[in-house]
């Protein structure tokens, strides 16, 4: 199946940056990083980001900061451009549910966290000047 990216309504957004933070607090178990991806890892490693780095990266989320949905594969996937202490962050978060396990709370997926590539348009970010 092919990916294909919209964005989502805000309020669909700041309950999955809900959860996102929900996942993140405390020690931050309920997140996991596909370490796998070579891409993140190789970042992750020439930057000296830890795992608890990006988890606090996942705490301070912002809408502001959210750029458009991804789906492929049945799977829905946010994706966040961060700016961390001057490096642009491509961030691609995606929920969990711990279905069979008789828990209600689910595990933040980090799919993507590696520099971006290409500019990000961020329908919900402030524009500078506009009212309040």
């Amino acid at each position: 199946m092919e990916e294909y990216n919209a964005i989502s309504p805000r309020e669909d957004v700041e309950t999955f940056i809900e959860f996102a933070k929900f996942c993140a607090a405390g020690r931050g178990d309920d997140v996991f990083i596909l370490m796998e991806r070579r891409k993140n890892k190789q970042f992750m490693d020439d930057h000296n980001y830890l795992r608890t780095d990006v988890i606090n990266l996942i705490r301070r989320l912002r809408i502001g900061e959210y750029s458009h949905t991804s789906w492929k594969d049945k799977t829905t996937a946010y994706v966040f451009g961060l700016n961390d202490d001057g490096l642009d962050i491509y961030m691609k978060l995606s929920r969990m549910d711990k279905t069979g396990t008789g828990e209600e709370r689910g595990t933040t997926l980090v799919i993507s966290f590696h520099e971006q590539e290409w500019p990000l348009e961020f329908p919900y970010r402030r524009k500078k000047g506009a009212a309040t």
